[in-house]
């Protein structure tokens, strides 16, 4: 029987859900966004912060993303590590 592992959750001032996780071994809290069809995504501010623009310039392909408030250019890059609650 497989088990599975149990995660502290918060919520953000704007009742979003949130865990604390790492991407490429910086730590940080993430938001939980069910309604997305990303896998993850990562906003300009912590991407620049943390020189991430930088490291996969050559790996990001950019593209087109659509939500809410419409469409927004995005760079999309493959294989990032993204680790929480030991997985």
């Amino acid at each position: 029987m497989e088990t599975g592992v149990s995660l502290p959750l918060t919520f953000s001032a704007h009742h979003v859900p949130e865990i604390e996780g790492k991407i490429e071994g910086i730590t940080g809290k993430f938001k939980i966004d069910t309604g997305s069809g990303a896998a993850l995504t990562l906003y300009a501010p912590f991407v620049e912060e943390n020189g991430l623009r930088t490291k996969y310039a050559s790996q990001s392909q950019t593209s087109t993303s659509y939500g809410a408030g419409g469409a927004s250019k995005v760079k999309v890059v493959p294989s990032l590590l993204f680790q929480f609650g030991g997985i």
